[in-house]
């Protein structure tokens, strides 16, 4: 399974709804302060073409640990960034060789010292029943205050090294490493398991730190959703 975890991982959500088989890794990663510059300037044809070359290169990689080759389709979202909640959301689709089509859901919140990323993998036939998650799950994401994207010093806190664009091609290359933890886990989906979360960092901790809990309406009519 490659190097994952990474140990930037705060948990991992999975599907408990009826006939749902998605998860989704949720990570933080202490990189600085990303600015937002370039996605004013964002070519989404050019950033594509620049994934898969990367992932082309990425493959090789990945064929001498054993692991078959992974092919990217293309966009099935665009990037777009919100620069008032300095959020970020794409989906792309790819599949490795013989195996079914799946997509990858990613966002990231930026924050003051780092950003929070959340990346959802399930089946491309399923990206319908994916696109209401992802957008309930990132609105709910909020740093505490201190820690904001708006709260930066510029003359004392860290600036990343990269930009949002390559922040964005670098993990789609790392996709195919979620797409072996996907194998892993749909059985376990299948067979009625539910993954509520598995904690890999303590909440209490790092997450407390750094992020605030929303409070959430009470949904009408209960149902299968997030747990």
């Amino acid at each position: 399974m490659g190097n994952f975890p990474s140990g930037s991982e705060l948990g991992l959500i999975t599907a408990t709804g009826e006939g749902e088989q998605w998860f989704m890794v949720v990570r933080y990663i202490d990189a600085g302060y990303v600015k937002d510059d370039d996605a004013a300037n964002w070519d989404a044809d050019a950033l594509m073409t620049s994934i898969k070359e990367g992932t082309e290169e990425d493959n090789k990689n990945r064929e001498a640990q054993g692991f078959p080759p992974l092919i990217i389709r293309g966009w099935e979202e665009k990037p777009h960034y919100d620069k008032v909640a300095n959020k970020v959301v794409w989906a792309i689709s790819a599949q490795e060789r013989d195996s079914p089509m799946g997509v990858n859901y990613n966002t990231l919140a930026l924050g003051r010292q780092g950003y929070l990323s959340m990346n959802m993998v399930g089946s491309l036939e399923q990206l319908p029943v994916l696109k209401p998650h992802v957008n309930q799950l990132l609105a709910n994401v909020e740093f505490v205050e201190g820690k904001r994207y708006t709260d930066f010093n510029s003359t004392t806190d860290k600036v990343a090294a990269v930009g949002l664009t390559a922040l964005i091609a670098g993990a789609a290359v790392k996709s195919g490493l979620l797409a072996k933890l996907w194998a892993f886990i749909i059985p376990l989906l299948v067979a009625g398991k539910k993954l509520f979360m598995l904690l890999v960092i303590a909440l209490g901790g790092l997450a407390a730190k750094y992020l605030k809990k929303k409070p959430q309406a009470e949904q009408p009519g209960g149902g299968g959703g997030v747990s």
